[in-house]
């Protein structure tokens, strides 16, 4: 009986035995697994459209790569794509971060821009700055002096397409223009004093304003500056986004022979580097005035515009003599003083000088302050500076306190 159960389990352990042979016998093939290229995510997984936003966007995006780790990431935005273009038409910039403040080119109304994040692995052996421009087409290169064609001084990359994701992270964004705007500023030098011009000038006048957007101050294209009347072109004066101070001045030569209106020079910088920006129509002599300016953005849309004063004009005295009596006193004879003056005036050259022009520089001011009459500290030059210099003479008297923020300002 022994010997029957023995006779017949031994097929079947012959049986088992073959099959445990031929199952654990496997080939392997000796050549390297191929580099798997790493993948990219965007932060944001929209099932639809994603709503629309400003120009400037806060972007985050990281990548992975089951056979190493990721060393970099390409970015690109264009307008108007959908997916990548084939071949690959875009201009990437490199980064090793994972999150940046993208300042969409707005140039319209709105547009609707495609960005694309393609993530590189470590098997990608060149090293690329921050900021590299790459381009694939017509091969994958650096483009070193980022003119859009491989030529002499650029580096080939033969290895990136192997490294980088074929497909990249996509997203398309829905971009509307926002309006700037446009402000007073505060004077630096007395924080507590907006920069606007006294209530009353002669024929130099300063003005200060900032601009801003909320798309990015350098969406700012142009300002436009007009006096006392905005209706029409031709009363506009376009200046650069730069000129955010500048000085309106009349010549004597052009002021002397007229009566009513006359056009000012408008000049950006101070003494003794003025530049000339161009001419502003309208500017009314021994009358009141307003200005207005406005911003003007990449996408063409218009700032509300801002008057200067806001609510009120200011009055521009036309020079009249040769001499400029600048009354730096304040004390209870100021009348006999300013009189006594006058009559000395009278006396002296023929009397020739005698109805001289005269600026009070300390009106409703505390004792030792410039007075309501002079500009704004950081205005001072060049709107006071070259207020004296419109006279062939100036005669400065005062009391025992003088206006030395004034005068070492204008005169040293």
């Amino acid at each position: 009986m022994v010997n029957r159960v023995r006779q017949e389990a031994l097929p079947v352990l012959c049986a088992a035995l073959l099959l445990l042979q031929s199952g654990c016998v496997k080939q392997f093939d000796d050549a390297p697994a191929g580099n798997m290229p790493p993948k990219t995510y965007l932060w944001i997984f929209p099932d639809s459209t994603i709503s629309t936003g400003i120009s400037k966007q806060q972007l985050r995006w990281w990548g992975e790569d089951e056979d190493g780790y990721v060393t970099g990431y390409l970015m690109a935005f264009a307008p108007g794509l959908l997916r990548l273009p084939d071949p690959d038409t875009l201009t990437y910039g490199f980064t090793t971060v994972t999150d940046s403040i993208i300042q969409f080119p707005l140039r319209q109304t709105s547009a609707v821009f495609l960005v694309a994040v393609r993530a590189i692995d470590n098997s990608f052996g060149a090293q690329l700055p921050r900021g590299a421009v790459v381009k694939f087409s017509p091969q994958s290169y650096w483009d070193v002096n980022s003119n859009g064609s491989f030529d002499a001084g650029d580096v080939a990359l033969p290895q990136l397409r192997s490294a980088v994701d074929s497909k990249g992270a996509l997203q398309q964004f829905p971009i509307r223009n926002s309006p700037p705007s446009i402000a007073p500023v505060r004077d630096p030098a007395n924080p507590t004093q907006y920069m606007l011009p006294p209530e009353t000038t002669f024929t130099v006048i300063s003005f200060a304003w900032e601009g801003s957007d909320p798309d990015g101050g350098e969406t700012i294209a142009s300002y436009r500056i007009a006096l006392n009347d905005t209706v029409g072109a031709g009363n506009w004066l376009t200046l650069p986004p730069t000129a955010t101070t500048i000085t309106l001045m009349v010549p004597r030569a052009r002021s002397d022979g007229s009566s009513a209106t006359v056009t000012a020079d408008v000049y950006s910088s101070s003494y003794p580097t003025l530049r000339l920006l161009g001419q502003a129509p309208g500017l009314r002599l021994d009358a009141t005035n307003r200005f207005f300016v406005q911003a003007r953005d990449v996408a063409g849309d218009f700032s509300p515009i801002l008057a200067q004063p806001s609510l009120k004009s200011w009055f521009v005295k036309k020079p009249k003599s040769r001499l400029l009596v600048i009354s730096d006193y304040q004390k209870d004879d100021s009348l006999e003083v300013r009189a006594f003056y006058r009559a000395r005036f009278r006396e002296f050259a023929g009397g020739r000088l005698a109805n001289y022009d005269e600026l009070d520089i300390r009106t409703g001011s505390p004792v030792g302050k410039p007075g309501v009459l002079v500009p704004p500290l950081s205005l001072l030059n060049p709107m006071f500076v070259y207020t004296l210099k419109l006279y062939d003479f100036v005669f400065w008297y005062t009391d025992q306190y003088p206006s030395l923020s004034v005068a070492q300002f204008t005169l040293f």
